[in-house]
């Protein structure tokens, strides 16, 4: 073959890879652009979450009559749901912080939780343990929010890109609270509530609840956690800054900060101290922070007494 020959080969398969490859990335091009725009919308911004609210109540005592006369904590409980169904703004859903106080089936003599699971099919409801709430309460709660606590007796969940960190903070028969002991199940509990505080890449805030709650000053005080726990729960609170805490236990409506973030101590709905009516917390969630609110329920303590 001839110089002319096989030069004008070479050219001819130049020119037919060029080609190839100019078709190849035309053809290609709409997919490219499609690619571009997928990834554009996965990494865009999510939309600012709703504007929502939530009720928080604290210490049913649902087993509790205190004077003849007055309203049972069964009576109380209803007259709490109706109120809350009620609401302008209905509340989402009802977080209950201990001393639940179920009473007992006359036949099996067992916790009878049919007033919280009845409340529950009409409005979502979470609930945690108190003080007053022995293992075989506790372990109701587990029989029949199964989807909740699992084997344990904290848990979290997430609403609205929120993550409610519901502790177990309560000894039965102890007012002091710990997150630690023996009658709470599912230890160890710090390491988890600290993974819990960290807070997952899809979560926007990280709220906080259980039954005891810390001493406004960080004093050692009965009816508040033990020193040392509250001492830990402070330095959680610093390195990680929940947007908010909720606690019950003291009978009476309190709010103070620890740390960077504030605490909110709802009332009881069956009979406060201090002459505090019964009641509830109502809070609204914004993009801008938290609004809470106290919900008062009819008087129900005569002069001089709790």
């Amino acid at each position: 073959m001839s110089l002319c020959g096989c030069v004008g080969r070479v050219m001819v398969a130049w020119w037919c890879r060029r080609l190839w490859l100019l078709l190849a990335a035309v053809s290609l091009a709409p997919c490219v652009g499609v690619s571009a725009a997928d990834a554009g919308a996965a990494t865009a911004p999510s939309a600012s979450p709703p504007e929502y609210v939530f009720a928080v109540v604290a210490d049913p005592h649902l087993n509790e009559t205190l004077w003849s006369g007055l309203p049972s904590g069964l009576e109380r409980w209803e007259q709490l749901i109706e109120a809350i169904l009620r609401r302008p703004s209905r509340p989402e859903f009802l977080l209950v912080l201990g001393d639940i106080m179920p009473p007992l089936d006359p036949v099996t003599q067992q916790p009878d939780l049919t007033a919280l699971t009845r409340a529950a099919a009409r409005l979502p409801l979470y609930p945690v343990a108190g003080n007053r709430d022995s293992p075989a309460v506790r372990a109701a709660l587990r029989k029949a929010f199964p989807e909740l606590f699992g084997e344990r007796d904290f848990y979290a969940f997430t609403r609205h890109r929120c993550r409610f960190v519901m502790v177990c903070n309560a000894a039965f028969g102890d007012h002091y609270g710990h997150l630690t002991a023996q009658s709470i199940r599912g230890q160890p509990q710090w390491p988890w509530l600290e993974a819990e505080l960290r807070r997952a890449p899809e979560v926007d805030r990280v709220i906080v609840c259980g039954h005891v709650p810390p001493h406004p000053s960080g004093a050692d005080a009965v009816m508040y956690l033990a020193l040392g726990d509250q001492r830990l729960l402070a330095d959680l609170v610093n390195r990680h800054a929940p947007a908010a805490l909720f606690f019950g236990h003291t009978h009476a409506r309190q709010e103070f900060r620890l740390g960077p973030s504030k605490v909110y101590v709802a009332p009881s709905s069956h009979w406060n101290l201090q002459g505090q009516p019964p009641g509830y917390l109502e809070v609204r969630v914004a993009a801008a922070g938290l609004a809470v609110d106290l919900v008062t329920l009819e008087e129900s303590s005569p002069a001089g007494k709790p």
